[in-house]
């Protein structure tokens, strides 16, 4: 099994934050890059190379929440999973990460009888390498070597879900985190492109046809669904039309390449 993660880059306008307006708006920028505290989950393995860097992973039992951390002095830093594979012949369980870095590379786990080998292979697009054969193979630590060590989480990234501009000229923009994120992290923004509103999102339901996703939001007193449909063709996954029905009128969304210039947002203001 493999997973990926792609992520759009766009750049937008700082802008500073004031008191909200009798909308509950505020100018922001959605687009801001910071970083939270992050608390290990339950170990899968702790390795370390020759020079002594650390490589740790960790998951969460029953879900996709692996991480993957790496040594930097006392400090481990959180790398970004781009994606990964695993597997079991009945005798050997494999788990296996790409992992971002410069250059890009994998981390390798292997369970036998209860006895854990761990490798690192940079540079090189593979779906598995042999331990010992390729690579580094790390020693396998226990939780003592990373004893007083810090945690260092990934900075929150914002990536374009969707970017589109409606019939009468206003721009429809969509965002979520990175990483760790899940539907109710969307947030939605229509206007012109200099007065970008954020609006309250009521409701986001993904198909499993390849990413079918319809989108209910609060608009002008009103519901409004924006509808971004996934079909399958002779080059594979590709978008339907996209469109946009507020009082049982629907008008096409055109899907734009970047937010335009000059932007500006306006967030709605934290509860209480």
């Amino acid at each position: 099994m493999r997973w990926c993660i792609a992520a759009i880059v766009i750049a937008s306008a700082v802008v500073g934050c004031d008191k909200a307006d009798d909308d509950g708006l505020q100018a922001c920028d959605p687009f801001v890059s910071m970083a939270e505290p992050i608390e290990l989950n339950t170990i899968r393995a702790i390795g370390r190379d020759v020079l002594g860097t650390i490589y740790l992973a960790d998951y969460v039992p029953g879900t996709w929440d692996d991480h993957v951390f790496v040594s930097i002095g006392n400090e481990l830093h959180r790398r970004r999973v781009l994606g990964g594979g695993g597997g079991s012949d009945g005798t050997t369980e494999v788990t296996m990460y790409i992992v971002e870095g410069n250059p890009d590379f994998n981390l390798q786990i292997e369970v036998t009888d209860g006895a854990t080998r761990m490798g690192v292979l940079f540079g090189e697009d593979v779906d598995t390498f042999e331990i010992g054969e390729q690579g580094e193979e790390l020693e396998v630590v226990g939780a003592d070597a990373i004893a007083g060590m810090t945690l260092v989480n990934l900075p929150i990234h914002v990536d374009v879900e969707y970017l589109a501009q409606t019939e009468d000229g206003r721009v429809l923009v969509i965002l979520r985190p990175t990483d760790d994120w899940d539907y109710e992290d969307f947030r939605l923004f229509l206007g012109e492109a200099d007065a970008l509103d954020e609006r309250a999102i009521d409701s986001v339901v993904r198909e499993k046809d390849g990413g079918t996703t319809t989108i209910e939001f609060e608009l002008d007193g009103a519901i409004a669904t924006a509808y971004f449909p996934v079909m399958y063709g002779p080059a594979g996954f590709e978008h339907g039309p996209w469109t946009l029905t507020l009082a049982d009128q629907t008008t096409d969304l055109t899907e734009l390449a970047a937010i335009p210039q000059p932007a500006g947002f306006r967030c709605l203001a934290p509860a209480g």
